[in-house]
């Protein structure tokens, strides 16, 4: 099979990176160092 060259392609402009916002599911190490505090003296 030749060889394609791929000049004919315009280049899209991409669309500008977000900054991460959350992470769908954290690494084993992430869980275990996360500080549960949400809920933190409200218990009796």
């Amino acid at each position: 099979m030749a060889k394609q060259n791929f000049t004919y392609y315009k280049k899209r402009d991409q669309n500008k990176k977000r900054p991460q916002r959350h992470k769908k599911n954290l690494n084993k190490s992430e869980k275990l160092q996360q500080k549960k505090t949400r809920y933190k003296g409200q218990g009796r």
